[in-house]
């Protein structure tokens, strides 16, 4: 989320991993940010906030400064000839020549993302997961899914081996076999299938680990995380239990706005008022952008294509985007208009009317507001779309909480501070800054691991997606949801059909049991075959439109229901009304049922249909915390 720490944030997670509470289970919370990751952790259920450590020294030896102990890592990955390099490692080849030889990811995250917003980087990604799958001729393909459950094995092996280690007191917070539950924070705006990802990433990742499980994975939004943990360690900052908060999550890919009322005190816990807001505009943005900026300034020096000091240009370039990323990007004001900054360059040579001393780049500050005012216009609209949405609806914001690795922007800050004193003074901006520690870079993963401690008075469980079944329908070509489909014959009764997709547990609703009635075609002595996908759908989740329906486009298989047995086992058990002849060939009739068992969903066929009936076949879904609303117990 940050870019620079000050050591002592550093020396506070220090202490927690050395002093902390051994009594009670581990729980583990992972921000899977898009710039930064962060994993914060506790040992027992105290509801003490501060008793929370962080997972420090990402960085590698040959780090110094603030980056060798700091409780965040870049989510970055790069790839060569089988070698795979992580967070500060990337950062430290790409400030060294030949570093153009290896396959960067950054942001990798966003790889999750679906919006129009981060196509360009999801494009870049993806072409460069192509460009390394193509080097990997003898080997499997790598996927979306192979790279974030590479990311996340990173991060939580070096999280075990440090909860791993003994302290002072010559105990372990960890030892084999311990009991571990695990937080993550969603971007708002993710829809089922990114959530679904990113929980069967972990629940994969626990299991080669043999770390724990997710079988109470806790799910909490960014935006509500953040929120708990900046109100709960600034009490002083809000005064009433019915306050109207706004929160601006600005992070590395994605902005968060979202408001919310205090309704309860202790526990702290919010509603939220009216529709949040989430687009793909963050940090990682104004990286884009100075990259640009930089090409189009040096896109004449030709003689740079050619390799300088061991550096080729594109590597002049990161070496650059990284300077800025690190010391630059967080630290601009823009109030200094005479004031530059200097970017080195190797081979540069200077030149006063191209904005050029020898080896470096000279960056105005018009430049770099040119940089970031689009960026920070963009979260202003979403601030005041949000200011005008909770004025309508009654709710009168007072605070305005801004956090994220943007969030720690000055120029951000200050942009914000000025539309909101011209346009609504009664609305006080409260900081990511104003903590009163220097955990800027865990506040996510700080703040859901909070929330997770203690889950009373927390919403409702709902579905958020749809489960359901494969269904071969009679087809109906009139009707919409059967057009385009793929209709084939049944060798049976010589009818029409369709496979389509039937709906047992529909989105928004709190749904612990359902059953449906099916039917098959079966001949005199005719083996009794069946075979039911189990899908998960997001979206519409409208039943009865074929399968590769536009409206069943994110519906996913997540299981099978399967019974095979002969055909005097179905005569012999079968009641009147499940087993009838017809015109030469029997109509069988059974049951399916999905019941919801807290993050677990069983599902089973059941004949003959009814009460009565015996369950033949079964299965379940143990993961399936995606599928709920977040935040519920």
């Amino acid at each position: 989320m940050s870019d620079n720490l000050p050591v002592d944030s550093v020396r506070a997670a220090v202490a927690n991993l050395l002093l902390g509470k051994d009594d009670g289970d581990l729980s583990i919370s992972i921000d899977f940010g898009t710039s930064y990751s962060s994993v914060s952790w506790i040992k027992g259920t105290t509801l003490d906030i501060k008793d929370i450590g962080d997972i420090a020294g990402w960085a590698s030896a040959h780090s110094v400064g603030p980056y060798s102990s700091v409780p965040e890592v870049p989510s970055e990955w790069m790839y060569r000839n089988g070698v795979k390099k992580y967070g500060y490692e990337v950062h430290h080849i790409l400030s060294r020549p030949g570093h153009e030889e290896w396959h960067r990811l950054t942001n990798i995250k966003m790889l999750l993302d679906s919006s129009a917003d981060s196509y360009e980087i999801r494009r870049q990604n993806l072409e460069t997961i192509k460009r390394i799958n193509e080097t990997r001729a003898d080997h499997e393909k790598i996927g979306i899914y192979d790279i974030i459950v590479d990311y996340l094995f990173f991060l939580l092996s070096r999280t075990k081996a440090q909860l791993s280690k003994k302290n002072i007191r010559g105990k372990s917070h960890y030892t084999p076999g311990d009991p571990v539950k695990f937080v993550l924070s969603i971007p708002e705006k993710w829809d089922a299938v990114a959530k679904w990802t990113m929980e069967k990433a972990l629940a994969t990742v626990t299991e080669i680990l043999q770390f724990g499980s997710t079988a109470d994975l806790f799910m909490l939004s960014e935006s509500e995380s953040a929120s708990t943990y900046m109100l709960e360690r600034l009490r002083s900052a809000w005064s009433s239990k019915s306050e109207t908060i706004i929160t601006v999550d600005a992070g590395g890919g994605t902005t968060d706005v979202a408001t919310f009322s205090v309704i309860n005190d202790k526990p702290l816990r919010f509603r939220r008022v009216g529709i949040s807001q989430a687009h793909s505009i963050g940090s990682s943005f104004l990286d884009h952008r100075f990259r640009e900026y930089l090409e189009d300034r040096v896109k004449e020096q030709t003689h740079l294509n050619e390799v300088e000091n061991g550096s080729t240009l594109v590597e002049l370039i990161d070496a650059a985007v990284i300077y800025f990323h690190r010391q630059m990007k967080r630290y601009f004001q823009g109030d200094l208009e005479e004031e530059v900054q200097y970017v080195d360059f190797n081979g540069l040579a200077a030149c006063k009317e191209k904005g050029f001393a020898r080896g470096r780049v000279v960056v105005t500050q018009s430049d770099l507001a040119k940089i970031f005012d689009p960026v920070c216009d963009a979260i202003w609209e979403m601030v005041e779309d949000q200011i005008l949405s909770a004025q309508k609806s009654r709710h009168v914001p007072s605070k305005m909480l801004l956090v994220g690795g943007l969030g720690l922007s000055i120029y951000l800050q200050k942009f914000i501070e000025v539309r909101l004193a011209s346009r609504y003074p009664d609305i006080e901006l409260v900081p990511i800054g104003e903590l009163p520690e220097a955990s800027l870079a865990t506040v996510v993963s700080r703040g859901s691991l909070f929330r997770s401690l203690n889950k009373e008075v927390g919403p409702t469980r709902i579905n958020n997606t749809g489960f359901g079944i494969s269904q071969n329908q009679i087809f109906r070509p009139d009707f919409e949801g059967h057009q385009g489909g793929d209709p084939f014959i049944d060798e049976v009764d010589h009818e029409t059909y369709v496979t389509c997709i039937y709906y047992l547990c529909k989105p928004e609703k709190d749904i612990r049991s359902e059953t449906h009635k099916m039917w098959e075609t079966l001949l005199p002595g005719q083996n009794f075959d069946v075979r039911i996908p189990i899908y998960m759908g997001d979206g519409y989740c409208v039943d009865d439109y074929h399968i590769d329906h536009q409206k069943n486009a994110t519906a996913q298989q997540l299981g099978e229901l399967s019974f095979k047995t002969t055909f005097d086992e179905i005569k012999q058990n079968a009641t009147p009304g499940s087993f009838k002849k017809k015109n030469g060939y029997y109509l069988v009739t059974y049951d399916v049922i999905i019941q919801m068992h807290g993050l677990r969903m069983e599902y089973g066929m059941r004949f003959p249909s009814g009460p009565k009936g015996k369950l033949r076949a079964k299965g379940e879904l143990q993961n399936i915390a995606a599928a709920f609303n977040l935040g519920a117990a």
